[in-house]
This record gives C-alpha cells, sequence and structure tokens, in this order.
C-alpha cells in the first residue's frame, strides 16, 4: 500500500503544531490509508537552531554590524544575541526555558541570524505567535512565486533537498503541501520544484486554507507546471479519492470533488464531514518536545466548529458554507482521550469562535469529571459573559480567552457590524479583571473613516483597563481592505474611494492603497506598531 507524504512548509506559527495536518491524517489513517507527516515549518527552526549554524550567524552579524549605516535591526539582535548568551542554542532542548516568554526571544533572535545575508528576512511576531518574511516579492503575486521556486538561494537553500527529498520515496505515491499561510505559498511552491525536478512522475497537490481562497480563480496556468492540482475547501474526501486512484493505477473518471487542475479552472469548495463525524487528531507525528515547550508547558491545538457564527464582520473575508459544531459532550470526550494519548494537560481551542452555550456547557462537563486540565479559547464579547460565567471557566482551567475587541468606539463598531459595544466591552473586561482571567486581545487600527484621535482614545481607554489589574496582551493590527470583504464589495459605503489593486497580484490580495476621511493605510500601520511598542512590557 502507497503512502500519502502531508507537509507543512515555513512560514507558519512556531507552537503548537498546526492542526490540519493531525486531522487529515486522523481521517485517512481511519479510512485504512497510510500517511506520513513531514513539518516542514518545524524542521526549518531547528535546522536554524543548529549550534554550527547560530555560530556562524554570531559571526556574520559581528561583521554586518560593524558597517557603517548598518540597518537599526542588526544592531537590536546583536543586543538581544549578547542578553541571551548560551541560552539561545536552548531551542534544541526546549525544556530548558523557564517561560515561553523565553523561548520567544531565542526564536527571534535565531530566526534573525538564520535571515543574515539574505534577501528575505523572517520575523517572529510575539504576540500572534507567527512568523513574517519581509521580501520584495508578494505572496499574492503567483509569477513572483513560480519564479522564487526556480531558485535555490536565500533562506531555503538547500532545506527541501536535505530535508524533504529523502522522504519522497518509493513509497510515497501522493505528496501533499499544506499552505494555510501567505507566507507558505511561495515555500510550498518551492518545495514543490525540487520535488518535481527529483522525481518527475510523482503528484503533487496544494491545498489549506490560502490555497483555498487565494487560489481558487487562478487566471495563468503556469501553477499547474508545478502541482498537479489544487484542493479547494476540506481536504479530507479529496484526498481519499485521489489515494484510491493512485493507488489503483487508474485514470480520473470524472472529477474530485473540489480539485482545480490544469483544464478543470473553477470548482466549488469541497465540504467535509461533520466535526462529530471526524476522529481524533492524531498528534503521532508532532511529539511535543520537538515545539519549543518549556518543561511541562506543552499546548495541543483543537477544534470544535467549523466556521464563525457570527460571520458578518465587515473587515472579514467570512467564512464558506454552514457553521458546524460539535455538542460539548464531544469536547469534553476528545479532551479527555487526547490528555491520556498524548500526556498533555494543556489545550488550546483555536475555532474561530465558539458558540456561548457551547462554551459554558464545555466547563460544567469539565467540572463533573475528574480530570484537570489547562486550556484557552477564542470567545466574543457577549453579554452572557458575566462574573459568574468566567468565574466557571476559570474554575474549569480555562487560563486565556482570545477576543476581538478591534475598536473601542461605538461608531467604528457599528460600520464593523462587530454586534458589540463599547458598554459591554467595558463591563467584560471589568469583570475579567475582576476574575482575574488573562485576555489576549485584537485590535485593529486604521478602519475606514477612523481617526487618528479616535484609535488615541481607544488605546487611553484600554490603558485604563490594564492600570485596574486586567492581565492582557494586546495585538495592533492595521486595517487590511480585501476585495471580498463586506467593505471591499461595496468601498463607498464606507467612505472610501480611489481603491488601487497591483495589476501585479492576481491571488485575491488585498488593496494597495485607498484614500478616504479617516488616516491612510500607511498611518494606520506606523499607529499600530507605536500602539504595540507602548504596552510592551
Amino acid at each position: 500500500m502507497g503512502s500519502l507524504l502531508l507537509c507543512n512548509l515555513p512560514f507558519a506559527p512556531p507552537t503548537p503544531p498546526h492542526l490540519a495536518l493531525p486531522v487529515l491524517a486522523a481521517y485517512l489513517r481511519g479510512r485504512g490509508k497510510s500517511v506520513l507527516c513531514w513539518d516542514g515549518n518545524n524542521a526549518f527552526i531547528h535546522r536554524a537552531a543548529r549550534r554550527e549554524r547560530i555560530d556562524a550567524g554570531r559571526r556574520l552579524l559581528d561583521v554586518l554590524s560593524r558597517r557603517p549605516q548598518a540597518p537599526s535591526w542588526l544592531g537590536d539582535t546583536a543586543r538581544l544575541v549578547d542578553r541571551l548568551g548560551d541560552s539561545l542554542y536552548g531551542l534544541a532542548s526546549p525544556e530548558v526555558f523557564r517561560s515561553p516568554q523565553e523561548r520567544n526571544l531565542a526564536l527571534e533572535a535565531v530566526l534573525a541570524l538564520a535571515s543574515l545575508g539574505k534577501d528575505e528576512r523572517v520575523l517572529f511576531d510575539h504576540g500572534s505567535n507567527s512568523l513574517g518574511v519581509l521580501s520584495t516579492r508578494s505572496p499574492y503575486a503567483s509569477k513572483d512565486s513560480i519564479e522564487a521556486a526556480a531558485e535555490r538561494k536565500g533562506l531555503l537553500e538547500g532545506f527541501f533537498e536535505e530535508e524533504l527529498l529523502p522522504l519522497v520515496d518509493e513509497k510515497v505515491i501522493l505528496v501533499g503541501l499544506s499552505v494555510s499561510f501567505a507566507e507558505q505559498f511561495g515555500p510550498a511552491l518551492r518545495a514543490a520544484s525540487v520535488v518535481r525536478e527529483a522525481a518527475p512522475r510523482k503528484p503533487l497537490y496544494l491545498g489549506g486554507s490560502f490555497a483555498s481562497y487565494h487560489l481558487r480563480d487562478l487566471a495563468d496556468d503556469a501553477l499547474f507546471d508545478l502541482v498537479d492540482g489544487i484542493v479547494v475547501g476540506d481536504g479530507e474526501s479529496a484526498l481519499e479519492e485521489l489515494m484510491d486512484r493512485e493507488e489503483g493505477g487508474r485514470e480520473p473518471e470524472g472529477a474530485v470533488a473540489g480539485l482545480l487542475t490544469r483544464g478543470r479552472r473553477s470548482v466549488p469548495a469541497s465540504s467535509g464531514p461533520p466535526l462529530s463525524a471526524l476522529p481524533d487528531p492524531d498528534f503521532s507525528d508532532f511529539p511535543p518536545r520537538r515545539y519549543f515547550f518549556p518543561r511541562g508547558r506543552a499546548v495541543l491545538p483543537l477544534r470544535f466548529s467549523r466556521g464563525c457564527w457570527w460571520n458578518r464582520c465587515s473587515f472579514c473575508r467570512g467564512y464558506d458554507g454552514a457553521y458546524d459544531r460539535a455538542e460539548a459532550s464531544f469536547l469534553r470526550d476528545q479532551l479527555l482521550r487526547l490528555a491520556d494519548r498524548t500526556e498533555s494537560e494543556s489545550f488550546i481551542l483555536s475555532d474561530a469562535c465558539l458558540l456561548p452555550d457551547v462554551l459554558y456547557d464545555f466547563a460544567r462537563l469539565l467540572l463533573e469529571g475528574d480530570g484537570r486540565f489547562r486550556w484557552n479559547a477564542h470567545f466574543r464579547f457577549h453579554p452572557s459573559l458575566t462574573m459568574e460565567k468566567i468565574l466557571l471557566l476559570r474554575e474549569a482551567g480555562c487560563s486565556r480567552l482570545f477576543m476581538g475587541l478591534e475598536s473601542f468606539s461605538d461608531r467604528i463598531l457599528t460600520l464593523m457590524d462587530k454586534g458589540i459595544t463599547t458598554e459591554l466591552i467595558d463591563r467584560n473586561l471589568q469583570d475579567l479583571a475582576w476574575v482575574g482571567m488573562d485576555v489576549f486581545l485584537y485590535v485593529i487600527v486604521g478602519f475606514p473613516s477612523e481617526t487618528e484621535e479616535e484609535a488615541r482614545q481607544g488605546l487611553s481607554r484600554l490603558r485604563g483597563h490594564l492600570s485596574r489589574g486586567l492581565s492582557a496582551a494586546v495585538q495592533f493590527n492595521p486595517f487590511i481592505l480585501f476585495p471580498d470583504s463586506p467593505v471591499g464589495k461595496d468601498p463607498g459605503r464606507y467612505g472610501l474611494f480611489d481603491v488601487v489593486y497591483d495589476d501585479r497580484e492576481d491571488l485575491i490580495a488585498p488593496a494597495r492603497s485607498y484614500r478616504g476621511s479617516g488616516m491612510t493605510a500607511e498611518r494606520a500601520a506606523e499607529l499600530a506598531r507605536e500602539f504595540s511598542r507602548s504596552l510592551r512590557p
């Protein structure tokens, strides 16, 4: 029986493992398929963290820092490397770190050293736990990524040749490249190029949320010189059928649901089985020790809903398909099984947003059992989030809520169609502070028509909550205008005009510029950086 090789590419969040591959592997293995998982994102970081590479980076940093007019980030990196000393080598044995914050500093420094002398630079964002890439190429321009795929230099020089190719043996009958983030698109095409060159007849497919959204309407078919197809939507059924065809040596008979090919350029997204019918995610290929967790602090992601039950925010591209969720008892039982199987006691519910009643029922069921877990969840500001409910969540083991505050202006919240008010935000934050619940807040800076004064008033109001005991990390994001969002579809309604998209960016890219009554996109980005620095401990 042949195997499917599922690959997670650089550059994705480094911790915990991304959930897509464990979910797909569990489903396909349950259907009798052989699946191998390779976390290339994790492998890239471990490669960068090797002692000989860190030492080479430190030597190069010393040379580059002495040059006239060296960029400021080199000085920042040099100071961070000096501050960390020998703990810089700790990523190879992450249990030595005393806290996630100490681990994050090492990640930032190691990735900065790996970027020295390259045309691209990897950035680690502490707040969002994500990797960004500074590059002259755009991940939304297929031509840029296709051209980069042919290169054998830069950040990924020798990486896929040394780390991926040894896995692509005769047992592998199909390779799936998961592209969930924009930063992974270029690396995915480079991986495909390397595999195609070494094994020209090996079928290659792209999938994942970025591929599903941004590659669903390709105008240029050059991408299909590198891959055989693109799975749009959930991948369970499509991958199973593709494996059946490869194992049987059959030519395609009819179209595979959700599969884009050179000759089939427009398809509806495929739908996966109901969440309640899926097996538990299989983390057997993702040992926690490889994910840089301090001792006893490993975290695994879980998901108990598909889509967003609100799904109305005007800045959001929205979610295709109906909202799907499992019952609270399903959540509880899965958590207990995974805790026993993985020996992990910490989880993050990575849903776009859980329904309030489901979350509260989940907490009650946990309290009725014997197990005690640490867990976090994504949630909305909501009238039901009373002090009593927050105490329930905390007693059941919830240590942090991730919440979209977005704005402290009722006018802007109405334009966003968030369905919340500043009065509700204040009440929820006061109760969270009183109970001592940790919170991670998302804030958008520069939504159409928002003035700098309104943004600064919001920051001041947030500072007030912090001074009164709110334990919160805050991620400030500049507004991004996507053409498929409600704002993008009707910019005039939100006071925007002269919206400009880059003609080179053919993959449903965000707008390059626009005009309106509020701040410019450039000023919004500047304020987001300023606000982030001002709240840094």
